[in-house]
């Protein structure tokens, strides 16, 4: 029995060893966080784009989120409130041009991120300016927001660059470990996330009777959701909170299980779609695509080599 016990006890760690090595140390081509780079920097040049408009209505010196009402909402000087963690330059210069050129910067960064020029240094910078903007703004940012500056961070471990002087940024001409690292990290991020959001849902009644997508079409401004038509038909306020249940389920199905992950980006497009309709939160929408870049590379890979094994056989 204890030798039974044992020899279970060893397949079992060395089960595991071999999934851990598959999902995040098995040497992986770099194109995929390539891929990654360049999906992520676009939403980050959405993202600090988004944000020149919103100086004075928002964070500007005049904005009714001021540097010092700010500093308030974050609950400074008081114990606990983990205020002292929130660092941020727009707390000690919130001028207007100083906001401008900030967002400009970051903004040429991203850009620069796309490119693959300057390695790990321009994710990293990326990275922190996006926090400093988000620390600032706290009280406005989305799900969004938060799932992109984590995104970014998995890029400070690879970001796809290809160092040799004769090949440019999105390159198939190495294996890196560090690159399953980055995009395993990215992926189980998007499965926990999608997990916690799962989670959330099944927690509330109102998804399970429809009265929440009731509240999105009533008091939403999403013109998809118009509570005129949804009126007349009650059952369907049922079936499309089921149906996002469902969608959550199978989403997260296709992102665990390799072989299901080229079905993931399909059943991700239909859940990133959704999401928006529902929320009316572009960026929120935009992050997520962002985040399935994770699995469009290898999955375009797998699918592009299908034809070839089947004549083989």
């Amino acid at each position: 029995m204890i030798r039974l016990m044992t020899n279970y006890l060893h397949w079992l760690r060395q089960r595991s060893s071999d999934w851990l090595d598959a999902e995040l140390f098995e040497p992986q081509w770099s194109g995929a966080t390539a891929t990654c780079r360049l999906c992520i920097g676009f939403a980050c040049v959405l993202f600090f784009s988004s944000w020149y408009g919103s100086i004075e209505p928002w964070i500007g010196e005049n904005g009714p989120l001021n540097a010092d009402l700010s500093r308030f909402l974050i609950g400074e000087n008081i114990e606990s409130s983990g205020a002292n963690f929130r660092i941020s330059p727009f707390f000690v210069y919130d001028q207007s041009v100083f906001v401008i050129g900030y967002l400009f910067v970051a903004t040429v960064l991203s850009l620069i991120m796309i490119s693959g020029f300057g390695g790990r240094i321009v994710p990293f910078a990326v990275w922190i300016m996006m926090l400093a903007l988000l620390h600032r703004v706290s009280v406005l940012q989305s799900l969004g927001e938060i799932l992109l500056s984590s995104a970014v961070a998995y890029l400070i471990i690879d970001n796809g660059w290809i160092t040799e002087p004769t090949r440019v940024g999105f390159a198939d001409n190495k294996q890196r470990w560090t690159t399953a690292l980055a995009i395993g990290l990215m992926r189980w991020h998007l499965i926990l996330w999608i997990f916690a959001s799962l989670c959330s849902h099944l927690s509330q009644t109102m998804w399970w009777d429809g009265t929440a997508i009731w509240n999105i079409s009533v008091y939403g401004q999403n013109a998809f959701l118009s509570p005129n038509v949804l009126a007349k038909y009650e059952w369907l306020f049922v079936m499309a909170a089921s149906g996002w249940i469902l969608l959550h389920l199978v989403f997260l199905i296709t992102l665990l299980f390799d072989s299901l992950r080229p079905l993931a980006v399909v059943i991700g497009t239909i859940f990133w779609i959704s999401a928006y309709i529902l929320t009316n939160d572009w960026m929120y929408s935009v992050a997520g695509f962002a985040m399935l870049s994770c699995v469009f590379y290898n999955s375009s890979l797998r699918l592009k080599r299908l034809p070839l094994q089947l004549s083989v056989k």
